[in-house]
């Protein structure tokens, strides 16, 4: 679980998904969706607008994606 923006994003290995949630003022998760595939996704972290998720698959990848409050253009 990663922190961005107003935002929560979840790396969810059971579905192979990357999920994202609005972090309300009381701290509870809003109009969650998912917004990514990638296998066994393992951990998510921000850095200069790019989003780098970690995929724990056998060929253990981190993939280097485009952030504006979703993610989208996924790049191995």
């Amino acid at each position: 679980m990663t922190f961005h923006k107003g935002f929560v994003y979840l790396t969810r290995m059971d579905a192979n998904i990357v999920t994202s949630c609005f972090v309300n003022r009381y701290g509870h998760f809003e109009n969650c969706k998912d917004i990514i595939n990638v296998l066994l996704p393992s951990s998510i972290q921000f850095f200069n607008n790019y989003a780098y998720v970690m995929s724990n698959s056998n060929l253990l990848k981190i993939y280097q994606t485009h952030i504006d409050g979703s993610l989208h253009i996924k790049k191995n």
